[in-house]
């Protein structure tokens, strides 16, 4: 197992699980770890409050038996950043069918299956509430590409979807026709979503989206805002593409 960040859950049991088709079952921890981890910086970032927002991580596939089918780990519903364990962290496959016995995934789950069904690529997905950039989202606005970073990281500016409502199976459609070739996108009157390859760019991306959005609003309100030209920016929008991008292109 790789080194981590912070201290394992002592009260961590492998009997909390009905059973598992992974490879080595001690896996299921350090899964449970990962979501666990990206859930306190998100909370420590401001992005979510209690029971908002949803962070999910696919299960790789040689962690997985022969012939499984592909499974998540996903946070619960009713979350409370504040207090969650690892052990709180639910597991279940892209049938939506419960590996585990503990608490209920959270009711976004849909939206997860769905971006993970479409992007091979995603293995960890951010939903956020994040203040600034739900201002966008409830202005139905698109966050533009400001300053360089965004080119980098994000691949461009953030399109606003088309509204779908919480938990349905048209979320996902309308966030990816949002995404197109980049990895992020504004929920309309929802909040944030970022389906990345791995945590550390995710969790970088849901803080970058928030940042910006903090800047672009404050900028509008000065009066002025200059967008940055794509065309200028090859260099660093090619870097995103070649190693951070989920799309299939």
């Amino acid at each position: 197992m790789q080194n981590l960040p912070f201290k394992l859950n002592k009260k961590f049991s492998f009997s909390s699980f009905k059973f598992s088709s992974l490879k080595n079952p001690k896996k299921i921890q350090e899964y449970q770890n990962r979501v666990w981890d990206v859930c306190k910086q998100i909370y420590k970032g401001g992005l979510v409050e209690f029971g908002e927002g949803n962070v999910s991580h696919r299960v790789f596939k040689e962690d997985l038996e022969k012939n499984s089918i592909e499974q998540i780990f996903i946070t619960p519903t009713h979350n409370d950043y504040s207090t969650i364990q690892q052990n709180d962290i639910v597991h279940v496959d892209f049938n939506g069918k419960l590996l585990s016995d503990s608490r209920k995934p959270s009711s976004e789950l849909p939206l997860h299956l769905g971006i993970y069904k479409s992007r091979p690529k995603v293995n960890c997905i951010i939903h956020t509430h994040s203040p600034f950039a739900s201002m966008l989202a409830v202005s139905g606005m698109d966050l533009p590409c400001i300053i360089e970073e965004m080119a980098l990281f994000l691949g461009s500016g953030v399109k606003c979807s088309k509204f779908a409502s919480a938990g349905s199976t048209e979320l996902p459609k309308e966030a990816l026709k949002a995404m197109g070739n980049i990895n992020s996108c504004i929920l309309k009157n929802h909040g944030v979503l970022v389906a990345y390859k791995d945590t550390k760019y995710a969790v970088k991306a849901a803080l970058l989206i928030e940042k910006m959005s903090k800047i672009y609003i404050g900028a509008k309100q000065l009066g002025k805002v200059d967008i940055l030209d794509l065309s200028q920016l090859k260099s660093l929008t090619q870097l995103f593409y070649d190693s951070i991008s989920t799309t299939n292109n």
